[in-house]
């Protein structure tokens, strides 16, 4: 990393290792792509890290293996880092806990998901990942899960969006 980026300091370290999931091939191309940006400052946050194209299209190439359910599934999980719980799924998409749950084990096989055992929440652990989702889907879209969430979160699921 220090030989890539002399100025990486340790907030920049845990921003990439967030952001690939400490993949070296993904560090490469993510640290590449912020070379060819040629920024004046380092990063800081998930939102000033370029998208490469080779890991967008990583990330639409997995997406089209997904089942229409799981792929909606991918998409509310994305919107939000901590993750989030088979009720909050529920809510969010509307779908029967079955259906809900066939397709947690597809995603959780195509290991674009991962389950917190502390929390049971299921959450998209790759920053660049979660990005690459988020940008396939509408700003409206985004919001609308966003409110749902926090409404949800806030009655406790007794209202549904």
């Amino acid at each position: 990393m220090r030989s890539r980026v002399e100025t990486a300091d340790a907030a920049f370290i845990r921003l990439l290792q967030e952001d690939t999931g400490g993949n070296p091939l993904f560090t490469l191309t993510l640290l590449e792509a912020i070379g060819r940006a040629r920024p004046a400052l380092l990063p800081t946050s998930p939102q000033q890290l370029p998208l490469p194209p080779y890991l967008l299209c990583l990330v639409r190439e997995r997406m089209q293996s997904l089942s229409p359910r799981a792929a909606e599934l991918l998409k509310a999980a994305a919107v939000t880092r901590e993750g989030l719980s088979l009720h909050e799924l529920q809510h969010l998409t509307g779908l029967e806990t079955l259906v809900i749950l066939e397709a947690l084990d597809e995603l959780l096989g195509s290991q674009l998901v991962d389950e917190d055992p502390d929390s049971d929440r299921i959450r998209v652990p790759v920053g660049f990942v979660r990005r690459a989702v988020t940008s396939m889907i509408s700003q409206t879209r985004r919001r609308h899960l966003l409110s749902s969430l926090e409404a949800v979160r806030t009655t406790g699921g007794a209202i549904c969006s």
